[in-house]
C-alpha cells in the first residue's frame, strides 16, 4: 500500500445528491441511521481502507487488537457522519448542528491587523464546517483544494438555493493557485489550506508524529514564510452527535532568511510547530483522523 495519498478521494457528486435527498426526506439524525449500514458494509469489504486505520489505532494510539477492530468501525461512521454534516451545512440543512469557539478573538485579531491570514487545518474534524463558521468574522474565506474536490463540492452549492460560504482555490500544476493566495492575502482575506497530504516525496520534511516519522508537505509553511501571512491552526471537531468545537491558535507570522540552512531551520519551526497542535487534537478525538492511506513510514 502506497504511503503517498493519491489526490483522489471516494465519493462522488451522485452520492451527494442521493445524501440531500435523504437530509430532505428523513433529516439529519435519521440519515445517521441509514450511514450505519453503508457504514457497515465499507467496513467488511474494504480491506485496504481498514488496514491504514486498524495500524493507525493500533500501533499509534496502542489500541489492542480487538477493540481496534471496532475503533475503525467508529471512525468509519465518524467519518459519515461529517460528510451528512458537510453536506447539510452547504445545502442550507444544518440548522439543527450547534458551535462552540476556542480562540475565535485570535481570528478577529489578524482580520484587525489588515493583513489576512493562512489557517492551516488538517483531514481531521470537519473543514466545511469550520469555513461556514468564519463567516462570524465577516471575511472572505478561501479555501484551496484540488481540482476533482471542486467539482464535489460545487456540484452540492450549486444545486442549491444558497450563498457559496466561501470561494474555491482550485489546487493546479501551473501554479495559479500561489497568484490566487497572494492576491487574498493582500486583500485581507482568509486562505484555508491542509497542511497534512502530499502526493510525493518533493517538498516534505520527515517528522516525528504520534510516535513515528511521517512527511509532511512544507508548501504551506513556505507561502506563510514567502508572503509573511500570519497562521493559525484551526480544526473544527464534533465533540457531540450535533455539536462542534472550532479551534483556532494564536497567529505567528515569520519571514523566511535567505540562507539555505537558516531558511530550513525556521520551516521546521513552523511544521514542528503544526505537527504538535495536530497531535494534540488527534488525542482528543483519536476516531476523527481521515487520512486513509499508509500516512507513517514504515
Amino acid at each position: 500500500m502506497s504511503k503517498w495519498w493519491s489526490g483522489k478521494s471516494k465519493g462522488n457528486p451522485l452520492g451527494y445528491k442521493i445524501f440531500v435527498w435523504c437530509l430532505d426526506v428523513f433529516g439529519l439524525r435519521f440519515t445517521y441511521l441509514i450511514l450505519a449500514m453503508v457504514v457497515s458494509y465499507f467496513w467488511v469489504f474494504a480491506p485496504k481502507v481498514f488496514i491504514s486505520q486498524y495500524r493507525y489505532f493500533n500501533q499509534r494510539l496502542h489500541k489492542n487488537p480487538f477493540s481496534s477492530v471496532f475503533w475503525v468501525f467508529r471512525n468509519y461512521f465518524s467519518f459519515g457522519q461529517v460528510i451528512l454534516d458537510k453536506i447539510a451545512m452547504l445545502s442550507g440543512r444544518g440548522g439543527k448542528l450547534k458551535f462552540e469557539f476556542d480562540g475565535e478573538e485570535h481570528l478577529q485579531t489578524m482580520v484587525n491587523n489588515g493583513k489576512g491570514g493562512i489557517l492551516l487545518g488538517a483531514h481531521i474534524g470537519n473543514w466545511a464546517v469550520a469555513g461556514q463558521l468564519l463567516k462570524r468574522i465577516n471575511v472572505k474565506v478561501n479555501v484551496v483544494m484540488l481540482d476533482g474536490e471542486v467539482e464535489k463540492i460545487q456540484s452540492v452549492i450549486n444545486q442549491q438555493t444558497i450563498e457559496q460560504p466561501f470561494n474555491i482555490i482550485p489546487l493546479k500544476d501551473d501554479l495559479s493557485h500561489v497568484i490566487m493566495i497572494k492576491e487574498a492575502l493582500r486583500n485581507n482575506e482568509f486562505v484555508c489550506i491542509h497542511g497534512d497530504r502530499s502526493l510525493s516525496e518533493s517538498n516534505t520534511a520527515e517528522v516525528l508524529f504520534m510516535d513515528a516519522t511521517a512527511h509532511f508537505p512544507l508548501g504551506p509553511h513556505i507561502l506563510a514564510g514567502k508572503f509573511n501571512a500570519p497562521v493559525s491552526f484551526v480544526f473544527a471537531m464534533k465533540s457531540t452527535l450535533s455539536t462542534y468545537h472550532f479551534y483556532a491558535s494564536a497567529p505567528q507570522s515569520f519571514k523566511l532568511p535567505r540562507q539555505a540552512d537558516a531558511k530550513n531551520n525556521v520551516l521546521m519551526l513552523s511544521l514542528n510547530r503544526y505537527v504538535s497542535a495536530l497531535e494534540s487534537t488527534l488525542l482528543k478525538y483519536p476516531h476523527q483522523w481521515y487520512n486513509y492511506y499508509n500516512f507513517w513510514n514504515r
